[in-house]
């Protein structure tokens, strides 16, 4: 005689969620530097707009300047016109302590990060 198991289901697994593509739609050129057609940034809207900033919008030396600027979501062609525009307003805020990363022989040391505002906290400054 044998028993019978029940059958078990498959256990489901969760759907990662894709990463998107962005890029600089608006912003204010800074000595001529831009990306080559609005660079690519991968992540998330805020992740992106985060990297851009860091690298294009903001400069390194320019603590508390509020900056606004604007990226857009790379679709396929067939997409194209349901693709999203995203505003931001960010700033620069030095850190209290730096942080210092070693790799290698090497020695890095970060002393500010990319702050995204929401719209209450960037009418209280000026631009």
């Amino acid at each position: 005689m044998s028993e019978v198991q029940p059958q078990s289901q498959p256990q489901q697994v969760p759907e990662k969620k894709k990463k998107r593509k962005f890029k600089l739609l608006d912003f204010e050129v800074i000595d001529n530097r831009q990306p080559k057609n609005g660079g690519c940034f991968t992540g998330f809207p805020q992740q992106a707009a985060l990297k851009a900033a860091n690298r294009w919008v903001i400069p390194k030396n320019e603590y508390d300047t509020i900056k606004k600027f604007s990226m857009v979501e790379i679709l396929p062609r067939k997409l194209a016109k349901q693709a999203r525009v995203y505003n931001f307003t960010a700033k620069r805020v030095k850190l209290s302590k730096p942080k210092i990363y070693k790799r290698g022989d090497t020695t890095l040391t970060v002393d500010s990060k990319i702050v995204i505002l929401n719209d209450e906290q960037a009418t209280d400054t000026t631009v």
